[in-house]
């Protein structure tokens, strides 16, 4: 599928898909989040993620949500996963060889609980964090990822570069990463992990 300048959402959760018109949210947290607004570039890929993270949590304040912390094992996974959708040329939870969110969580030393994972891209102004936040919140599975009341770390990881041609226009794929570490009362799978897509 193309990349196109009207954001679609994708919901791994019902399979349904539907066109979103998302605006870019409040203009107070864009300026309050340094870089939001730009897209991203090579030498700018952490200032991106910083932003999103920044977003996703003035939004969760809006509603009345406590922050979300900043995870380095999460970040850790949603890097490495957003480089290699653009690498290998896929966009899903799930990669070619078949390892999925649980698998790569476990790799990067994060023993969960409930988990989500939000997944987007685009090219120019569409690939700002601005404007891949303002898509998750106008989707509501994205944004029940995003205001998930019983999680509380976060990683993000952007990556230069699409997971499908496009033409020549530079882009930026994201992964966001949230949840709550196991507790001993819990085991590291017992929750279900919440899992949504964009492509814009």
């Amino acid at each position: 599928m193309p990349c196109l300048t009207t954001p679609r959402a994708a919901a791994i959760l019902t399979g349904t898909a539907l066109l979103l018109a998302a605006a870019p949210s409040s203009a107070m947290a864009q300026d309050a989040c340094v870089g939001a607004a730009a897209a991203p570039s090579g030498q700018t890929l952490d200032r991106a993620a910083g932003a999103v993270v920044c977003l996703v949590n003035a939004e969760r304040t809006r509603h009345g949500l406590r922050a979300l912390r900043a995870d380095g094992d999460l970040r850790q996974a949603a890097g490495r996963h957003s480089r290699h959708m653009v690498r290998r040329e896929f966009f899903s939870h799930v990669t070619p060889t078949g390892t999925d969110l649980s698998d790569r969580l476990r790799r990067s030393g994060y023993a969960h609980g409930r988990v989500g994972e939000t997944l987007g891209w685009g090219t120019g102004t569409p690939s700002s964090p601005t404007r891949i936040v303002a898509a998750w919140i106008a989707s509501p599975l994205h944004h029940r990822i995003l205001l998930g009341s019983r999680v509380r770390d976060v990683g993000v990881g952007v990556a230069a570069g699409t997971p499908q041609a496009t033409t020549g226009r530079r882009g930026a794929t994201y992964t966001l990463d949230t949840g709550v570490r196991a507790t001993a009362r819990g085991s590291a799978s017992s929750h279900p992990a919440y899992l949504s897509k964009e492509l814009l």
